[in-house]
């Protein structure tokens, strides 16, 4: 993909995903980038941790993306699908045709089945774009725990989303 709309960074995998759609930003790919408001952990209620969105919006500020880029959009979303859900919406409203969602490399597959059946019916042409993880890749992934659980919490995921949506 040369170039899309918005760059999507879904919430969670904020060592990754900012950095995806940064590169992406400063290669001249997109223009505008969209994060979610994504529902409030019970530590970020007792005010101990920041809001996700707020920590994305500071990697990206750190990564010199201007603050006016980058649009927050829906309210308390605790899933993929009502990231997809959102997104759509957002798309709509905004008359946009085209996005690249950053994840890692094993959500991607379920990330782009999610966007394409929440998408059907639409013009929007959708990009998922995968993410190496900082500590291993799609060569070694078996080699690391972290990539174990990672591939296995894939797996059920994908297979969930099949049977609930």
């Amino acid at each position: 993909v040369e170039k899309v709309d918005a760059v999507i960074i879904p919430g969670g995998g904020l060592e990754t995903r900012p950095f995806g759609a940064a590169k992406w930003y400063h290669a001249g790919k997109t223009k505008r980038l969209v994060t979610f408001n994504v529902e409030a952990p019970p530590t970020e209620e007792l005010g101990i941790t920041q809001p996700a969105h707020e920590l994305t919006l500071e990697v990206l500020n750190k990564l010199k993306i201007p603050r006016d880029t980058v649009e927050v959009i829906a309210k308390s979303v605790s899933s993929t699908q009502d990231e997809v859900i959102a997104t759509r919406k957002w798309a709509e409203k905004n008359e946009i045709k085209s996005i690249a969602i950053m994840t890692e490399i094993f959500p991607s597959r379920r990330v782009n089945w999610a966007y394409e059946n929440g998408f059907n019916g639409s013009d929007v042409e959708i990009s998922v774009v995968a993410l190496s993880p900082l500590r291993y890749t799609a060569d070694n992934w078996w080699l690391h725990e972290e990539g174990l659980i990672s591939f296995q919490n894939a797996i059920i995921k994908y297979f969930y989303y099949l049977v609930r949506y």
